[in-house]
């Protein structure tokens, strides 16, 4: 009876143990998914000459539309589509 017990003992601390075991792995695994997606977005991460050159190239194109839109001889609906345009660029230069 003693034996048993003293075995039944064993048993559930192993079985304590196996679920510690599978916490940390756990922990583990969410732990490696978020360096790796954390390495991921860091290589798709553009080098700040990129940003700059599409920066200018971004206002470059605003400039552009700009000549459109106080264009006196622009159709209305050039200008309106120039308007469009510089108003999503913005947005995009926001972003960057």
């Amino acid at each position: 009876m003693k034996e048993r017990k003293e075995r039944e003992k064993r048993v559930k601390k192993l079985d304590d143990q196996d679920e510690k075991n599978a916490r940390l792995e756990a922990s583990i695994a969410e732990e490696i998914k978020n360096r790796n997606a954390l390495e991921e977005r860091l290589n798709e991460t553009k080098p700040l000459e990129d940003l700059k050159e599409q920066e200018n190239e971004l206002q470059r194109q605003n400039e552009e539309d700009q000549a459109i839109i106080q264009d006196e001889n622009a159709s209305p609906s050039d200008v309106q589509a120039a308007r469009d345009r510089v108003e999503e660029r913005n947005g995009e230069l926001a972003r960057l």
